[in-house]
This record gives C-alpha cells, sequence and structure tokens, in this order.
C-alpha cells in the first residue's frame, strides 16, 4: 500500500515534518510518497497554473513516471492539496483506492469567508509584505504558524526551520497568487464522478483559517466519514501527526 501526499498553500513536502514518517510506520507495510505542487519545493523553479485541474495534470505526469502497474495507492491531501486531490480522484477515479482530505472546502458549498475566515486576513497581508531576510522570514512563518497551528509548544523553532526551507528553495508570491485563485475557484466534484474511491473527511474542530462547516458539507456532499480533532488547527499534520496517522490507519482497517 502506498500513499501520495499534497501539502497545501504555499507549502512544500519538507513541511510535512514528521507526519511522513509517522504515518508509514502507523500502517504496516506502507509507503509514503511527497510530490510538491508546481511551483513548491523541487519544483519551485517552475510555474504555477491558475487552476487546480492543471495542477492536477502536472503533479499527476510526475506521479505516473513512479507507479508501477498493480501498486495500490491513496492520496491524502491538506487544505488545497485536499482539493487537488478530490479533483484528481474526479478525472482519475481509478488511481487511488482511497482519497482522505484534511481541512479542506469548496467554493460550491462554502462561502469564501467559510473558507478563510476574515479574522485571518489582515495577518496574511501583513506577512505576505515581510521582507526577504531570514530574519524577517523567520517572522512571517511564525505569524503563519500562529494562525495555523494550536498544539505546537516549538513554533519558534519551527520558523525558524521553515524560513530556511524558504531561503533554499523560495516560493514565489506569482506562485501564491496563483494558487489562491485556483483554490478560491474549486468547485467539489459530484459524488458519481469520484466513484469508485473510498473517501475520509478530516477536520480540526479549532480550526481559526478554515471554519470545519466546510468539511462538515464535504462529508455530506461525498456521503463520507468526518473524523474531527477537538483541539488542532488548520495543519492539523504539524499539530498532532501521531492522531493523524492512526485515524488513517483504523479507517483503512474499518474498510478493510
Amino acid at each position: 500500500m502506498k500513499f501520495l501526499l499534497l501539502r497545501g498553500l504555499m507549502r512544500e513536502q519538507r513541511h510535512w515534518g514528521e507526519f511522513p514518517r509517522i504515518l508509514q510506520a502507523q500502517v504496516p507495510g506502507s509507503e509514503v510518497v511527497c510530490l510538491d505542487l508546481p511551483g513548491t519545493g523541487t519544483e519551485s523553479q517552475r510555474s504555477c497554473p491558475f487552476s487546480v485541474m492543471e495542477i492536477v495534470q502536472d503533479v499527476r505526469e510526475r506521479w505516473l513516471k513512479i507507479r508501477k502497474e498493480g501498486e495500490n495507492w491513496n492520496i491524502l491531501g491538506v487544505s488545497l492539496g485536499g482539493m487537488i486531490a478530490m479533483e484528481w480522484c474526479s478525472l482519475n477515479p481509478h488511481d487511488f483506492n482511497r482519497l482522505i482530505f484534511v481541512n479542506s472546502s469548496a467554493a460550491n458549498l462554502s462561502p469564501p469567508w467559510f473558507r478563510m475566515r476574515l479574522q485571518v486576513v489582515p495577518n496574511l497581508l501583513v506577512s505576505a509584505m515581510m521582507g526577504q531576510s531570514l530574519n524577517k522570514q523567520v517572522k512571517r512563518e511564525l505569524a503563519i504558524l500562529k494562525m495555523t497551528t494550536r498544539l505546537r509548544s516549538d513554533m519558534d523553532e519551527v520558523a525558524k526551520i521553515w524560513a530556511i526551507f524558504f531561503a533554499e528553495q523560495p516560493i514565489s508570491s506569482s506562485t501564491g497568487m496563483r494558487q489562491f485563485w485556483a483554490a478560491l475557484r474549486f468547485v467539489a466534484p459530484a459524488r458519481s464522478e469520484v466513484t469508485p474511491v473510498e473517501i475520509l473527511t478530516v477536520c480540526s474542530k479549532k480550526d481559526h483559517f478554515t471554519d470545519p462547516r466546510c468539511s462538515e458539507r464535504l462529508a455530506q456532499h461525498f456521503q463520507a466519514q468526518k473524523i474531527e480533532h477537538p483541539q488542532a488547527g488548520h495543519d492539523l499534520p504539524l499539530d498532532d501527526p501521531e492522531w493523524l496517522a492512526r485515524q488513517v490507519f483504523d479507517w483503512i482497517s474499518q474498510r478493510a
């Protein structure tokens, strides 16, 4: 069994932290693969498309090069990564057996002020205008972490590490704008379009970035099981990776 992990807005595979290792250890015999979205991480020198569908096509082209015939794959995405995973399963429903999305949303199910809470907008604008020096980047990452996490006691250290990620593989403002525009226009596909993929919706009750009602509506739309973390923030894989990995394993075991 293999998992493909997709990160969210202005994030790359190193931002998963310990979650890939923990998920692989939690699910016996599994292998976890992370691919960056165009314009981020290993793909930071490339341009990001304007639509979720085009992002899917870009990532899938790279994924097909590593997939082998007969392999059992699952896809897990966070926020924008979840939107990409949903679109992927609607365009190519036989690529994956299971679809798991975390703290995601869709324009046809939730209003914009649910998908991005209004109180985070000023902080996002301030963080976007910070300078490019390493010290400024640390402050920027810390400001974002305060919006997206609730359980980490080491945010200062995480911010320093993530600022180094940005210095090594910068994500351009153009990529951020294109990703935001793609996410803004994303429409969840019909349940029939992703059949026979099994679906799990995961959300954080204390998500102060995206209203958890977005996940509730996605679960209803897809007639899927929903699991809710009682305390974590938007970046659930960073806030509580052990809990998320355990929920994924338990869900797969139950479905099996």
